[in-house]
């Protein structure tokens, strides 16, 4: 009995040191996004198309493509892209790229 309290007793006293310590040591630090500029392009693309303004929706997705090839939203919205215009082949494409990812 004595010793499970000398044991709960030692557990707290390293918990509470690490706490002390770690809180000095973590920084949250908050930088934008990577591709911030590829994802105000997509956000304008849907709005576009929301529009009905394809053409548009369709310049906006290709440079969005052109800031970050890898961005799984592009995809996404050049498959919704596709769809729209009954590209079927070519979104299923898109969306299998996007679950691959």
């Amino acid at each position: 009995m004595r010793a499970a309290k000398l044991v709960l007793l030692l557990i707290a006293v390293i918990a509470g040191a690490a706490a002390m310590h770690a809180e000095n040591q973590i920084k949250l630090v908050r930088q934008p996004f990577a591709n911030g500029e590829a994802i105000k392009l997509n956000v304008q693309a849907q709005e576009q198309m929301r529009k009905g303004d394809l053409t548009s929706a369709e310049r906006s997705v290709a440079l969005a493509m052109q800031k970050d090839s890898t961005l799984w939203l592009n995809y996404y919205m050049r498959g919704r892209l596709f769809v729209r215009e009954h590209k079927y082949e070519l979104a299923i494409q898109d969306c299998n790229w996007v679950l691959r990812k």
